[in-house]
């Protein structure tokens, strides 16, 4: 069994501390399961097992600790995670080997390794990354301490930087009020695009082809009409383990007890389809 170190100064970070019960446990499951660099193969099923909470609350709590981690959509990076446990700068020995491996596996992905491949790492003290007014994150510090990071790494994430056929697909399931967690949709958007390696992985996929899945997910709800708490959220939709879009890349048939017909127009109420029994 490893052991690994833990930050007891997160106790006192504002940011910690208001987190919910769900989101301090996956924070904390997630620092013991990633690997050496601090990558964890995103994968809330498991983890609902191993916390105890139902996985729906698992994925509101990823939005929660969203500040603290990158994500690729298959993987979670928590950026801080090789300095929490004594590792940068890094030495001349085999974990430092290993950590450097890791990192520059994932180079292409996730921005801010450069800033350990560099040799810079992180100033300031805290458990995550900061969200600035203008939307862009950038390194370090939350709550004990700030760092003054590097503004050549930073990562915009604002609107303008979604994809049209993003935006669309993004548009489609705001109609049916599950469009949530946009920057976590979005990676796991750009990684189905890519395309994913190992067991679970899939070749690359045309955004035309989600879109249409989408799509079709979206008439047979309707047709079924199916209630919001049953309609995938977005995220989960296109991935990165139990991908929505692959049952629904031709129409689905809808059940006997289906309640209309596919191709029914349906009434939207404030950008949301009426008829879904949306939960107030």
């Amino acid at each position: 069994m490893s052991k690994r170190f833990t930050e007891t100064g997160k106790w006192e970070d504002p940011w910690y501390r208001k987190l919910s019960p769900q989101g301090k446990l996956l924070f904390d499951y997630i620092c013991d399961k990633c690997n050496l660099a601090g990558f964890w193969e995103i994968d809330t099923e498991v983890a609902a097992f191993f916390v105890g909470y139902p996985k729906e609350s698992l994925d509101e709590a990823l939005k929660e600790i969203c500040r603290c981690y990158e994500t690729d959509g298959t993987y979670l990076w928590i950026v801080r995670f090789i300095q929490f446990q004594g590792n940068f700068p890094f030495k001349e020995n085999k974990t430092a080997k290993k950590i450097i491996e890791l990192l520059q596996k994932k180079q292409a992905s996730f921005k801010n390794v450069a800033m350990y491949l560099s040799g810079d790492g992180f100033s300031g003290t805290g458990v995550g990354l900061e969200w600035d007014s203008s939307g862009t994150r950038v390194p370090p510090g939350i709550g004990i301490g700030q760092g003054i990071g590097n503004s050549n790494l930073k990562s915009k994430v604002d609107e303008k930087n979604y994809s049209p056929e993003f935006e669309e697909f993004w548009k489609i399931f705001k109609g049916m009020d599950r469009a949530e967690a946009k920057p976590l949709t979005y990676g796991n958007w750009n990684a189905t695009l890519k395309g994913r390696d190992g067991g679970t992985g899939h070749p690359p996929v045309a955004a035309e082809t989600i879109i249409q899945a989408a799509k079709n997910y979206r008439d047979y709800c309707l047709a079924e009409g199916t209630t919001r708490n049953y309609i995938m959220q977005s995220a989960s939709f296109i991935g990165p383990k139990k991908r929505g879009w692959e049952g629904y890349l031709k129409p689905k048939k809808v059940s006997k007890k289906g309640k209309n017909e596919i191709g029914l127009v349906i009434p939207v109420e404030n950008g949301v389809y009426s008829h879904l029994g949306r939960q107030k």
